[in-house]
């Protein structure tokens, strides 16, 4: 199964974690035009996008971390959120 945003291809394995709203989803959830972000690694051949997370509508919420005196809280950094074009 394949998830393609712009001109890119990416490939959805059995390992992809597919959320929509908060809840776990599959992959035919995602709505063409739906906000989608998420995370990928290149496949052990180097030439494929292998999805690891994949969240459809709002985008999943990083686990709280209990706050020290002597840490700064720095944020959390994620993906430039996609827009989908076209989805299986």
């Amino acid at each position: 199964m394949t998830l393609t945003v712009g001109s890119r291809t990416f490939q959805i394995t059995s390992a992809t974690r597919i959320t929509k709203n908060g809840q776990p989803a599959i992959l035919s959830d995602g709505v063409v035009g739906q906000l989608v972000t998420g995370y990928y690694k290149t496949g052990e051949d180097g030439t494929t996008l292998d999805v690891v997370t994949v969240h459809f509508g709002t985008t999943a919420k990083a686990p709280k971390k209990k706050k020290k005196h002597t840490q700064t809280d720095m944020g959390v950094t994620n993906t430039p959120s996609m827009t989908t074009t076209n989805t299986p």
